[in-house]
């Protein structure tokens, strides 16, 4: 059962939560369900260093709310916290499904618009996509 709650800290202070995320954090510790845990995000993401505000004794049960990250960084996010007696419920080959739009689409697809793919750092031929969309966006792989 999910008992914490991972949130990442604020870039000015690595005690406190991100300011973007201040109501989440809030509201999830007056339900009295969820115990939190704040990580510093920029060691992390820069340093590949996960600093906790504080440690467990025993193994918790925990969701992540915060920034995205590549999958290679939630991977070792990921294994970080395990060795901290945090398991987060989404794995990282789940992370990674979904995070990159392009691998959940066939899943979605029926659901949501058309789309096409181009490798990274091929020119775009705007006149093929005028041919095949009335509309479109470009965009990188990642969901937002």
């Amino acid at each position: 059962m999910v008992d914490l709650v991972v949130f990442p800290s604020s870039y000015f202070n690595k005690n406190k939560v991100d300011e973007s995320l201040i109501t989440e954090y809030n509201s999830a510790i007056s339900t009295g369900l969820f115990d939190t845990v704040i990580f510093c995000y920029d060691k992390l993401i820069d340093e590949n260093k996960l600093i906790l505000s504080r440690n467990f004794d025993k193994k918790r049960k925990a969701v992540y709310r915060g920034w995205m990250m590549h999958p290679n960084k939630y991977k070792f996010f990921y294994n970080s916290l395990l060795i901290k007696n945090i398991e987060l419920v989404t794995t990282p080959k789940e992370y990674e499904l979904m995070h990159i739009f392009p691998n959940i689409y066939p899943h979605f697809g029926n659901d949501t618009a058309r789309m096409k793919l181009f490798p990274l750092h091929e020119q775009i031929k705007v006149d093929d996509l005028n041919k095949d969309f009335d509309k479109y966006m470009i965009k990188d792989y990642v969901k937002s």
